[in-house]
């Protein structure tokens, strides 16, 4: 999640440890954090990996002209529902208080 967010917000900068990083190099920091403090950077260099795939493939992928707009990767119904913001939910719940009315 932290890749993804990083190539996505990537004129974003962060405090990491007293440190301005710019949001595309915050796992690699995380990661070389991990490494200093001798844990075990396997994790985060295997969630920058899979970042990279998703973000290639839902963000870059789709943008080039071989894919004819394909998107490999697509989220779910079931989790946009869960996922759906507070601001949705209110919404849905007014539109039903305003139907129900009307009826």
């Amino acid at each position: 999640m932290t890749y993804v967010w990083g190539r996505r917000n990537s004129a974003a900068r962060m405090q990491v440890l007293m440190i301005t990083v710019r949001a595309p190099y915050v796992p690699w920091v995380l990661a070389g954090i991990s490494l200093l403090m001798g844990s075990n950077v396997q994790d985060h260099l295997m969630g920058i990996a899979v970042g990279h795939i998703y973000y290639f493939f839902v963000d870059v992928y789709p943008l080039l002209p071989t894919s004819k707009g394909i998107q490999l990767f697509r989220t779910p119904q079931v989790l946009k529902f869960f996922a759906a913001r507070e601001s949705d939910h209110v919404a849905a719940a007014s539109l039903a208080v305003a139907v129900a009315a009307a009826a």
